[in-house]
């Protein structure tokens, strides 16, 4: 069971709430929501057994109250059903069982009310009370949570019956709908009264009538929008859209900040968002050489942003030249919170170098093969291809490793990664393709990277912000084309603003 406190869940090293500090409940129950003081809470109440689907993890209060006790007979009346309520408690996503205690029945036999717990059973829940109980015992005092005799009130969430007068013990007031309600008072034994449902309350007794207790109930309250739903920040290019399930929380509301050249994040309100930095591409090499390295392709969610002006950096790309190669992209970063490295840059008559993702290897007339470079982190990134005479090697993308030359075929850049944290799915991050003498050439990877060249034709340049590799150019007898150049990265921030 993965519910918790937010400090205990968050020392254990949980997942911490993505897209907002409060989680997202996708179904569960039936949904209300209410505004009080700027803040707009949505409710999930269960009056019976159900389950709870919770899309993105984060903080809910919740309140879980048992069956009540049903009235005994000619003996004693109900117990109040046990009644929790933990403000800012910890859902991991993921659904959860949802079981709702049902109220003890009315008869000449003890009664107890049913448990009402989240997960998968009662002795493993996180969340769990116990319904209320009827125990005829003339010796016991009027202890809450039990019924006795017929002349003692039984106990209640709040406070035990009174033997004096027969009055069940007060409930316990919950304003976590916003309205003001009393559950799980005790039963008393003076005239029997039917409970209602959904309150814990113990049922009465008095002489040959008796009424059944009240069923329990269990809700989740968490937030939906105000400033304390999430973060709240200014800065870059930015948009909204509402998600359709493949791109976030069906129906939810995103808010959207884009850089494509530097800039600053402005954070209001701290919280937790969604990451995506994409580090500048390396210049495919000139002469034969290999495609440029993809920038590294960072995404994360459940970033926390402290309330703060940020610096957010967007790597610009290597420019590519005919005689040189081993120029890497720079790297992009939201101050030192988050960052993605710049592409390694190709090999120009040597072995690549490693960045984000590798770049690929040239050999030039003679000598190798050679290796590619290496992606430096593998979440971030692929290895370049390896180069053979006259064939470069394709450069590493976001989603797979440059391909090594083979016979008189240059390799392809690798493919990139796609994203759709704007709301659309954009891929991003492809290696650049090798270039060739006499040969086939090397294909740029998807995403922005561009192809390599034969001869000396130069190479295109891949596509600004994507951060994909540029193309290497070929070699002919006299003379050798230019590299193209590396794509510029892009930092984009999201979080759910509903």
């Amino acid at each position: 069971m993965t519910i918790s406190k937010l400090s205990t869940a968050l020392g254990a090293g949980s997942d911490i709430p993505t897209a907002g500090r409060f989680a997202q409940i996708s179904s569960g129950g039936t949904r209300t929501t209410y505004t009080d003081g700027g803040i707009t809470y949505e409710v999930r109440t269960f009056t019976s057994s159900g389950s709870l689907v919770v899309a993105n993890s984060g903080v809910v209060d919740v309140l879980v109250v048992g069956g009540g006790g049903g009235g005994f007979t000619a003996a004693g009346s109900g117990g109040g059903g046990g009644f929790l309520y933990s403000p800012r408690s910890f859902l991991q996503a993921g659904t959860f069982t949802v079981s709702v205690g049902a109220g003890g029945a009315t008869g000449t036999t003890r009664s107890v009310g049913g448990s009402s717990f989240i997960g998968a059973n009662r002795n493993t829940a996180s969340f769990a009370v116990s319904g209320g109980s009827n125990n005829w015992n003339s010796t016991l005092g009027a202890t809450s949570g039990n019924g006795y005799t017929v002349t003692s009130g039984a106990g209640g969430a709040g406070a035990g019956g009174d033997s004096a007068s027969g009055v069940g013990g007060v409930g316990l007031v919950s304003t976590i709908t916003n309205t003001s309600v009393t559950y799980g008072t005790g039963g008393s034994v003076t005239i029997p009264v039917t409970k209602g449902a959904n309150t814990g309350d113990g049922g009465d007794a008095s002489g040959a009538t008796a009424t059944a207790g009240g069923s329990g109930v269990v809700i989740v309250r968490t937030i939906i929008g105000g400033s304390a739903a999430g973060v709240a920040a200014s800065g870059g290019t930015e948009t909204t859209y509402v998600a359709d399930g493949t791109n976030g929380v069906n129906g939810k509301t995103y808010k959207v900040h884009s850089f494509t050249s530097s800039g600053s994040l402005t954070v209001n309100a701290a919280g937790f968002a969604d990451i995506l930095a994409v580090g500048g591409g390396a210049a495919g090499a000139g002469a034969m050489g290999g495609g440029g390295g993809a920038g590294g392709h960072n995404y994360a969610t459940g970033v926390y942003l402290p309330a703060a002006t940020h610096t957010v950096t967007v790597g610009a790309g290597s420019a590519g030249a005919a005689t040189s190669g081993f120029i890497p992209g720079n790297p992009s970063a939201v101050g030192t919170i988050f960052i993605a490295l710049g592409g390694g840059g190709a090999g120009y008559f040597k072995p690549a170098i490693g960045g984000g993702s590798g770049g690929g290897a040239g050999v030039g007339f003679s000598g190798g093969p050679f290796a590619g470079g290496s992606a430096f982190f593998s979440s971030m990134g692929n290895d370049g291809g390896g180069a053979i005479v006259s064939h470069g090697g394709g450069g590493g993308g976001a989603g797979s490793a440059g391909v090594t030359a083979v016979g008189s075929v240059a390799g392809n850049g690798g493919a990139g990664l796609s994203n759709s944290i704007t709301g659309s799915a954009v891929t991003r991050a492809g290696g650049g393709g090798g270039g060739s003498r006499g040969g086939t050439v090397g294909a740029g990877g998807s995403g922005g990277g561009t192809a390599g060249t034969n001869n000396d034709t130069d190479a295109t340049d891949a596509t600004a912000n994507t951060g994909s590799g540029g193309g290497a150019s070929g070699y002919s007898s006299t003379a050798a084309g230019r590299g193209g150049n590396g794509g510029s990265g892009i930092v984009i921030i999201r979080y759910s603003i509903d």
